[in-house]
């Protein structure tokens, strides 16, 4: 029976050698690295097949195995396949609970798989975080079913369904760090642009300041304002990339499908401007 407690000491070891690296302990990040390569071993050895099939074939046994770094890389697409199939399934809803749901979005939005994310993440049908929205929540519950289960085991302000927000701050409204420029110093801001999701807006409270990420789909505007004393590397769709100071950097960012012909196939065309408003 596939241990969740070992995908988690593997993701330990892991960030354990990251951490040893950011400050310049060679030796503890190779013995860390031991470590993780043999618990990663020995997982692949009992749990993991030759099809790509996972022990429990749940879908928290593939994200688990999938963002750990674990699954062979020959494997991963099938695993994500596996895990795409019984989301549909299950009607389209996810089936993670505390230990599966912080690996979900992310292992969908990088292998290829962002449109289910996107399905997932604005879903209002039980079991979903607009579930709970829809039934009036303002804080995540304890647990999916926070409206019928027992509320002498139900927190209805509890972070562990939240660990969506992760994502949501990191890939869709695109604010992220980067390890050059710790603290949010320098950033990456990298946002995805998806019509399930024509408005947002999202503010992040640095040590520098608050950071804003705003897209209004109607307008074709993505504005991005940063504090002072920081910089941050803006990636926007096409591989555009850019380096901005601090102050408010508004994009317009239109997106037309080129007409299609036998000698021209349809693809999206994209058109930039920007307009920089610095911080005083």
């Amino acid at each position: 029976m596939l241990s969740i407690g070992i995908v988690y000491w593997a993701l330990v070891a892991r960030e354990m050698v990251e951490m040893a690296k950011a400050i310049h302990r060679p030796d503890d990040a190779e013995k860390y690295q031991q470590q993780y390569d043999h618990i990663a071993a020995a997982y692949r050895a009992a749990y993991v097949k030759e099809d790509g099939s996972v022990d429990r074939n749940t879908q928290t046994a593939y994200l688990a195995t999938i963002f750990t770094g674990i699954a062979p890389l020959a494997l991963v697409g099938s695993m994500v396949d596996r895990i795409a199939r019984d989301v549909e399934a299950h009607g389209n809803h996810l089936t993670t609970g505390f230990l599966g749901t912080p690996f979900l979005m992310f292992v969908l939005d990088r292998n290829g798989r962002s449109d289910l994310a996107f399905r997932l993440l604005i879903s209002d049908t039980y079991p979903s975080w607009g579930y709970m929205v829809k039934k009036g929540a303002t804080t995540w519950w304890e647990r999916w079913n926070g409206d019928t289960g027992d509320p002498s085991m139900n927190s209805y302000n509890h972070y562990a369904f939240g660990s969506v927000m992760a994502w949501a701050y990191r890939r869709v409204a695109g604010i992220d760090t980067d390890a050059a420029g710790p603290g949010f110093h320098h950033l990456t801001i990298q946002p995805h642009f998806d019509p399930a999701l024509p408005r947002l807006h999202v503010e992040y409270d640095s040590e520098y300041g608050t950071i804003v990420s705003d897209w209004q789909q109607s307008q074709h505007r993505f504005t991005i304002s940063i504090p002072a004393n920081t910089t941050a590397t803006v990636i926007l769709p096409l591989n555009r990339t850019e380096t901005i100071g601090s102050g408010a950097h508004t994009y317009t960012i239109q997106k037309r499908l080129r007409p299609c012909s036998p000698s021209f196939p349809c693809r999206s065309i994209y058109r930039f401007s920007c307009d920089w408003n610095p911080s005083t």
